[in-house]
C-alpha cells in the first residue's frame, strides 16, 4: 500500500512542476483568455483547469484498470470487458473534451 502511495504522491509532484512550467498551459490559457476580463479570464482557466484535470484523472483510471490483476478462472466473455471498457472510456473522455472546450469557447465570446 505504500508503494501505491509514494506512486501517487510522486505522480502529484511532477503533475505539479508540470503545471507551473508547462509551456502548454499558459499557451492555452493565454489563448483562451485573450481580450477578456480578469474576472472572466480567472473563471475560464477554473474551467479549463477542472476540464483538464477531469481528463487526467480518467485517463489515470483507464490505465489502472487496465493494469488490474485478471483472475485465471473467469469465463472467455469477460475477457473482452477490459478492451471494451477502455474504448468506451476512451470515447467518453473525447467527447468530454470536446463539449468542455466547446464551451470554453463559447464562454469567452
Amino acid at each position: 500500500m505504500s508503494n501505491g502511495l509514494s506512486l501517487v504522491g510522486v505522480g502529484l509532484g511532477f503533475g505539479i512542476v508540470h503545471v507551473l512550467t508547462g509551456p502548454d498551459h499558459m499557451s492555452a490559457l493565454a489563448t483562451i483568455c485573450a481580450n477578456v476580463s480578469p474576472g472572466k479570464a480567472f473563471l475560464l482557466g477554473v474551467q479549463w483547469g477542472i476540464g483538464h484535470s477531469i481528463g487526467l484523472v480518467l485517463v489515470a483510471v483507464i490505465l489502472l484498470a487496465a493494469m488490474a490483476p485478471v483472475d485465471e478462472d473467469e469465463d472467455a466473455d469477460d475477457e473482452i470487458d477490459v478492451p471494451e471498457n477502455i474504448s468506451n472510456g476512451s470515447w467518453m473522455i473525447f467527447f468530454l473534451e470536446i463539449n468542455a472546450v466547446t464551451t470554453i469557447r463559447s464562454n469567452a465570446r
